[in-house]
């Protein structure tokens, strides 16, 4: 490492340049065997291990956050489906009650006729 590299470290706050002004928090030794010092803040340091699985605290809440919505959101929509299709099955049921009403009072005005028809049968053969 070279002396300018020493010094910028001791007593100084680095900020980094390529994300949002966060804080150098280590160096890359690697590349100070060149000659070529590379400060990393914490984003950098996720970056350089980064395999997908490895995030800085408010990117797993961001994400985490936007599970949530996600699944809020598919969750209000299985909700709005299932209530659709319950509004439609008691529409058809309401249908169909109609329609055995309806035929339920055929049968019932056919079953009167029939009746007041016997009876008046009944009382001519007793007459005659």
């Amino acid at each position: 490492m070279n002396s300018s590299a020493i010094q910028n470290l001791e007593g100084q706050t680095m900020i980094c340049q390529f994300h949002n002004n966060q804080i150098i928090i280590s160096i890359n030794l690697n590349s100070t065997i060149t000659g070529d010092v590379t400060h990393m803040c914490n984003k950098c340091l996720v970056d350089k291990t980064n395999d997908n699985n490895i995030l800085t605290i408010m990117e797993a809440k961001e994400q985490i956050t936007s599970y949530k919505k996600q699944q809020q959101q598919k969750r209000a929509n299985e909700i709005e489906i299932i209530l659709t299709q319950l509004q439609n099955l008691f529409e058809n049921l309401e249908q169909f009650k109609f329609k055995v009403n309806t035929v339920l009072q055929k049968i019932q005005n056919e079953l009167s006729q029939l009746i007041k028809f016997k009876s008046q049968e009944l009382s001519l053969s007793e007459n005659c």
